[in-house]
This record gives C-alpha cells, sequence and structure tokens, in this order.
C-alpha cells in the first residue's frame, strides 16, 4: 500500500468505471476499491456506471444513453507494418518448406505426399511475392498448403 492510499480512507463499497472511444465502444473496464483509485478514474474523466452495467459489459459493448448494448462486431484494422511483418513470416515459412521439401527429393527421401507439396509450396510463395502489404486486404488469403506428414 503507497502512502496515499494510507492517507485516503477505504471505499465502502466499490465503484465502477469504463473506458469508452470515440465510437462508444467500451475499451476499459475499472474498479475503484480505494479513495486513491476514486480519485484517478475520476481525473481521467472514466464513466462511472452501476455495478449492473459493469457486470452487462462482454465484447463490443457499446455504452449508450446511460445503459450497456451489445454492438456491431469490431472489424481488426491491421496497419501497413504489420501486414508486411506478417507477410514477410509467411513468406519466410514457405523458403523454410520449400527447403525441406527439396532437399528431401534431392536426396531421394522424399515421400509421395512430399514430393506433391513442393510445387504447392512453391506456388504459395510466389502467390505470396506478388503481395503488395498496403492493398492486401484479407492477410488470411492465401492459404498455406497443408503440412506434410
Amino acid at each position: 500500500m503507497n502512502t496515499d492510499d494510507k492517507e485516503l480512507p477505504e471505499l465502502r463499497e466499490n465503484r465502477y468505471f469504463i473506458e469508452t472511444d470515440k465510437d462508444d465502444y467500451v475499451v476499459g473496464m475499472f474498479v475503484a476499491i480505494c479513495a486513491s483509485e476514486l480519485e484517478e478514474y475520476q481525473s481521467r474523466a472514466l464513466r462511472e456506471i452501476s455495478e449492473e452495467n459493469y457486470c452487462a459489459v462482454g465484447p463490443d459493448s457499446l455504452f449508450i444513453n446511460g445503459s450497456i448494448v451489445q454492438g456491431a462486431p469490431r472489424q481488426t484494422v491491421i496497419d501497413v507494418e504489420t501486414k508486411g511483418a506478417i507477410l514477410a513470416a509467411k513468406i519466410r515459412k514457405a523458403n523454410e518448406m520449400i527447403q525441406m521439401l527439396q532437399g528431401a527429393i534431392d536426396l531421394k527421401m522424399a515421400t509421395q505426399s512430399e514430393t506433391e507439396a513442393l510445387p504447392e509450396w512453391m506456388k504459395y510463395r510466389v502467390l505470396l511475392s506478388r503481395i503488395n502489404p498496403e492493398s492486401w486486404a484479407d492477410v488470411s488469403t492465401p492459404q498455406a498448403p497443408e503440412n506434410v506428414a
């Protein structure tokens, strides 16, 4: 307990707060259990709500006219830098698979499924190499080939 808490008495009951974004989606939840927390949350202009509303908060909740309501599912926005990192990781994985499969084929140790998988991984790598992260809308495409057993 810090010195501020010693000077400020404990609250008689918990006080509940939420933080919302510009679209009124709940993005943070807080419970003040001591006077210093109460002061902090009030100074941050968090919205105080009832315990009932606090317990009603779930994924994609909105705070509208003093009540918690279910909002539409939010789409995660992925910035270009993150898309570039995702793309680089997928290309790295494709390169690793191609190298492993090619090694097995070169050493005449490849199974039938490994031999069939090599061109699929190579095609996947080509598709990835053609993607511009700035215009890549769906980071789940293209789909990687099935893992080789």
